[in-house]
């Protein structure tokens, strides 16, 4: 019960406000102002990526936790992007193959469980030439993720 009560009522504010620091803002510009048409984002939280979406379509908000959806509704009230909300997994999503533009993922990847059928997913729904762009705070537990994106260590001092 007092795990549920976090869950809905103080996680998604502090996941909020500790996601939006300067330099976590500074790394969303970057990865997101070249990104044109439609585009997925895997874990859209509370829409703190939506002011760099400049030249986008529409944007498929994955999110599975409601409550920290809404805390995104504002922005994305205040926003002229199109946003759909989607609620499922991303280790099953609900596009044809080769439909999306670009794939999102920001400090969501290294959580999901079956990282293998989630990356596959993606492959699949991406069209040709698509890109994913993705940013991690740590690396998945499971190895094939860190080889197949490459993925290193980097200490921050």
């Amino acid at each position: 019960m007092l795990y549920k009560f976090y869950q809905q009522h103080i996680f998604p504010h502090l996941l909020n406000q500790v996601m939006q620091t300067p330099s976590l803002m500074d790394l969303r510009r970057e990865l997101l102002l070249p990104i044109e048409g439609e585009v997925l984002e895997i874990g859209f939280g509370t829409g703190l990526n939506l002011p760099f979406y400049q030249n986008v379509d529409v944007v498929y908000a994955l999110e599975p936790n409601l409550e920290i959806f809404q805390l995104a509704e504002t922005r994305i009230r205040d926003s002229a992007i199109l946003v759909e909300h989607l609620a499922g997994k991303a280790k099953q999503l609900d596009f044809a193959d080769n439909r999306l533009d670009h794939v999102v993922s920001t400090w969501t990847l290294c959580s999901v469980q079956q990282i293998e059928q989630c990356l596959a997913e993606i492959y699949r729904v991406l069209k040709p030439g698509g890109c994913l762009h993705l940013v991690e705070h740590v690396l998945h537990p499971e190895n094939l993720y860190n080889e197949l994106l490459g993925a290193k260590s980097t200490e921050f001092p």
